[in-house]
């Protein structure tokens, strides 16, 4: 039956084909999922990446090796004084890996339309007082934090 559509010595070219198709797919590394969490700076980050197993598996490695110099440079102490520089109007220098990771985090808040903040630390600080002391923060306190608080105000 094949002969009526193919010539005779077209088929095994056409198996051949077919056969380094079929074939060809295989020794490919199909994309996987390497995750790990920990707790890193106060919150619980979880890294995801996806890729061929061995990029996937060094792109995890590298993330972590991220967090964990990020905790040990000088406890956050360049983040500190820009967190208390907030609302203030004043600038503070910053290292270009930290310039590197607000930028970052700008984005993702730009693209999650404010859901991610990275400047809401003011807020999580202030509730995180009132759920140890069980008891909410006055309305004055919260009005103060909100006013350093907004992604679009970083610059």
């Amino acid at each position: 039956m094949l002969l009526k559509f193919f010539a005779a010595r077209e088929i095994p070219a056409i198996f051949l084909l077919a056969a380094v198709l079929i074939l060809g797919g295989c020794g490919r590394n199909s994309a996987v999922t390497a995750e790990d969490t920990k707790i890193a700076m106060g919150t619980l980050a979880r890294l995801t990446v996806r890729a061929d197993e061995i990029t996937a598996q060094a792109g995890l490695r590298d993330g972590m090796a991220v967090l964990a110099q990020t905790e040990r440079d000088a406890d956050g102490a360049a983040l500190v004084a820009v967190e208390a520089a907030a609302g203030t109007g004043e600038w503070r220098e910053i290292s270009p890996a930290l310039y590197e990771t607000l930028t970052l985090a700008q984005e993702i808040a730009r693209r999650s339309d404010g859901a991610f903040d990275v400047t809401a630390g003011a807020l999580t600080e202030l509730w995180e007082r009132a759920r140890t002391e069980k008891q909410p923060p006055p309305p004055e306190e919260i009005a103060a934090a909100r006013d350093r608080v907004g992604y679009a105000q970083l610059e």
